[in-house]
């Protein structure tokens, strides 16, 4: 008689089985995932005349790693109790592991000591067709974990690239709103953002180092969450963590953007804070917003496309800015004499308010076209969405009368929960924005068509904004008597309408410059 022989025959006079059922979070634990799971495994049970002599429960761990509580409890019962133990029932081998090596391993085990692994929805056996379906349908599992997995890092870096944070916050911050819109990814946090910022400034200025920044943060009684003090290696990580001044950068994915969330320091006194750490020399030049030159990175060079910089310069009697190119010091240039270049820039490209009215009735006829198709969409979702829960519901009555079987009943639930979580997706995406049309075209109007005179008037931040939104690409500026300030892209609504297109296409949104919302 073979060993194998001889395994089979010891296994069929045992007439027990575990029960193994496995959720990955919270809230599946909420929805009685398990109890779905439990039941299905105990009538599989029941149909091999096998009696559940345990089952284990595991809540909101992940099948990526065979570090599981209750599976360590499962492996301890299975060993004690060998002689009596048939099988270990799951009711999918997804349940059980999701990783093939941690799979043949865990079913290895368990053969050593005679007993078999069963899936309650899926054809499994120890012949050799059962086996390799085995095989296959825990490949699958695994591939679908990888899957998975490729999709959450590809959206991570999709947020990451429009400047949210993913991550746990960094000290100084808690983390906002995760995937809602108009909310950033980052707040400070009232108990340690000013820790973060006194940092910043006494490394800066105090010409201290770290082991006494350390002891001067403990003088002035900052601690961290937990009460304890503030470690080397934490102010270490903190004054060279570009988060601080608002740069979402992760060197290992080749990313850096800006942040969606309020930096705790200044860009001049993060760059400051750096040429310290590396040694005290000028930091590297970085073109910057300044309120004393609005243009600065908005204009560049058109010799080597460098953004131009600018600083104050002291004469004789007075201080004379200037704009240059750090880069190929080919271009040079007034604070007096570019700006007002700009502003003549924009007077030429303003369109007339005519053209404008055109440009306001085709929003209009967009705007509301768009809301009644997603109104008509909205209604459709939510049909949908009733439609299978109402499935759900009858599904549920079948397996309480008898007239479904357990196994059935998952399948069919699993399936339905599948389409009911796409279809709450879709509806999700129907959600109609409730906008003062009216009053963003009239300010559009004003902002527009009164460009130059709005630029003159406005402060600092308004012009970055309004600059921004109006020639997205920059402009470049070329010396000479025939140079000057020259533009190959702008925004649709300022260009399009200035030069008498069709209004259609000039139908674009100023992003980044909207009125002020009274809500």
């Amino acid at each position: 008689m073979t060993t194998s022989t001889s395994s089979r025959k010891s296994r069929s006079a045992r007439r027990a089985a575990v029960v193994y059922v496995r959720v990955s979070s919270q809230r599946q634990v909420e929805n009685f995932s398990l109890g779905v799971q439990e039941e299905a495994c105990r009538a599989y049970a029941r149909r091999e005349g096998w009696t559940v002599a345990r089952v284990f429960r595991e809540e909101g761990e992940s099948a990526k790693s065979a570090d599981r509580t209750r599976l360590n409890e499962l492996l301890d019962y299975c060993r004690e109790h060998k002689a009596a133990i048939n099988a270990v029932v799951v009711h999918s081998l997804s349940r059980w592991s999701r990783d093939t090596r941690d799979h043949f391993a865990l079913t290895g085990l368990l053969a050593k000591w005679g007993i078999s692994l069963r899936s309650a929805t899926e054809p499994i056996s120890d012949d050799p067709a059962g086996q390799l379906m085995e095989a296959v349908i825990a490949g699958v599992a695994k591939f679908e974990n990888q899957l998975r997995a490729d999709r959450t890092t590809g959206g991570m870096r999709r947020a990451l690239e429009v400047g949210r944070w993913v991550f746990r916050a960094p000290l100084g911050y808690i983390n906002g709103g995760r995937g809602e819109r108009g909310r950033p990814s980052l707040i400070p946090n009232p108990a340690t953002a000013d820790m973060v910022r006194a940092c910043f400034e006494m490394f800066a200025v105090g010409r201290l180092s770290e082991r006494e920044l350390q002891r001067q943060l403990a003088s002035r009684a900052f601690t961290m969450p937990n009460g304890k003090p503030v470690s080397l290696q934490t102010i270490s990580k903190t004054l060279r963590n570009p988060i601080y001044c608002g740069r979402v950068a992760l060197p290992g994915w080749e990313l850096s953007a800006l942040g969606d969330f309020e930096p705790l320091v200044s860009e001049e006194l993060f760059d400051l804070v750096q040429a310290r750490l590396g040694g005290g020399g000028r930091p590297k030049v970085h073109v910057r917003e300044s309120d004393d030159f609005p243009l600065r990175g908005l204009v560049r060079c058109s010799s080597c496309d460098g953004p131009l910089t600018a600083a104050w310069s002291k004469g004789r009697s007075k201080y004379y800015g200037h704009y240059w190119c750090h880069r190929c010091g080919q271009v040079r240039v007034s604070k007096s004499t570019l700006e007002g270049e700009f502003v003549s820039l924009l007077a030429r490209l303003q369109p007339r308010r005519e053209y404008f009215k055109l440009f306001a009735e085709v929003v209009w006829d967009v705007w509301s076209r768009r809301e009644s198709t997603m109104r008509e969409d909205r209604e459709q979702c939510h049909r949908r969405v009733g439609e299978i829960r109402a499935k759900r519901d009858r599904i549920a009555d079948l397996l309480a009368d008898g007239t479904l079987d357990a196994a059935d009943y998952v399948r069919q639930r699993h399936r339905l929960d599948q389409e009911l979580a796409l279809a709450e997706d879709a509806l999700g995406d129907t959600v109609v924005e409730h906008l003062d049309v009216e009053r963003i075209i009239g300010f559009a109007e004003g902002v527009i068509c009164e460009a130059s005179r709005v630029w003159e008037h406005a402060t600092p931040d308004h012009k970055r904004r309004l600059q921004r939104t109006l020639f997205p690409e920059g402009v470049t500026y070329e010396p000479g008597a025939r140079g000057g300030l020259r533009t190959a892209a702008t925004c649709l609504a300022f260009n399009g309408l200035g030069d008498s297109a069709g209004p259609e296409s000039a139908l674009v949104a100023l992003r980044g410059f909207e009125p002020r919302s009274d809500g």
